[in-house]
């Protein structure tokens, strides 16, 4: 059985867009070198910001992505190109639910999911319930609800452990409520 190389750059690929594009997510023109050759470097966002991947710096532009693939690597593991894929799609997800009247929440942390609780923010302090789902009326409080809720639990931290993960989502026994979530401050 023939594996595949989990540092491979291809799941970054993107369509080429002018001289400048790379051709890879997260890999980006730098200008030419004293010969007049192209040079390219990495960037990846990290808590809203773009950090420089080490050692990406390359003349060539697959170079650099491979040092992207081995800074997912590194982080994420040997089944990184799904965090590519589930970072595309946001964290949490709204339905309509007949049965409790109204609009829930489901969160993503780290590839868990879990239901949105009853909240109360008091002076800026959310306080919750565990193993509580909250309803809501309209469509658009569920969503600002869970984006509160993920921005309470995690704040700056979201972009790196709020993400789907269907692989979890399908595992027998999967995590469906709040004990998934670290309480703080919360009331159990």
């Amino acid at each position: 059985m023939r594996t595949s190389d989990p540092l491979s750059p291809d799941p970054l690929r993107v369509p080429v867009d002018g001289d400048r594009s790379s051709g890879y997510r997260h890999v980006y023109y730098r200008g030419t070198d004293l010969q007049g050759r192209p040079t390219w470097h990495a960037k990846v966002r990290v808590c809203g910001r773009l950090v420089p991947v080490s050692d990406s710096r390359s003349h060539c532009a697959r170079d650099s992505a491979r040092a992207v693939a081995r800074w997912y690597f590194e982080r994420y593991g040997a089944k990184w190109p799904n965090h590519l894929r589930r970072a595309l799609r946001p964290p949490y997800a709204v339905r309509c639910s007949e049965r409790r009247g109204g609009w829930c929440a489901r969160v993503w942390v780290q590839g868990e999911p879990c239901e949105v609780p009853r909240l109360r923010w008091r002076r800026g302090e959310c306080r919750y319930r565990r193993g509580t789902v909250g309803v809501w009326s309209t469509r658009a409080e569920a969503v600002r609800a869970a984006r509160r809720f993920l921005w309470w639990q995690l704040g700056y931290l979201q972009d790196e452990f709020a993400f789907r993960c269907e692989e979890a989502a399908a595992l027998p026994g999967a995590n469906m409520h709040a004990a998934a979530l670290p309480v703080m401050g919360g009331r159990g």
